[in-house]
């Protein structure tokens, strides 16, 4: 599989998507301030929480008739939820 799917966890969609670029809003229930934001993501896989988590990834093969294109994923509960292309379009 060489794309990101809805449902996946943050470690298969790190694994698919390769390097990414990461915003987390970690749950403070859970996590003092000062926490690692990676342990937040990495942590989501074996113990989701409420933290909010978007990577942003860029790639050729989640959308693979468009080339490279530059997209957000965002996790609910250490799941996708979302998938959104923020490519612009510069064929104007």
């Amino acid at each position: 599989m060489n794309q990101i799917t809805i449902g996946m966890n943050t470690h298969e969609a790190s694994l698919v998507g390769g390097a990414y670029f990461y915003r987390v809003i970690a749950d403070e229930d859970v996590w003092d301030k000062d926490t690692d934001q990676n342990i937040i993501i990495k942590t989501q896989v074996i113990k989701p929480d409420n933290s909010q988590i978007w990577m942003t990834f860029q790639n050729t093969t989640q959308y693979p008739d468009k080339g490279l294109q530059t997209f957000q994923v965002e996790f609910q509960k250490g799941k996708v939820v979302d998938i959104k292309n923020i490519t612009k379009d510069t064929s104007c």
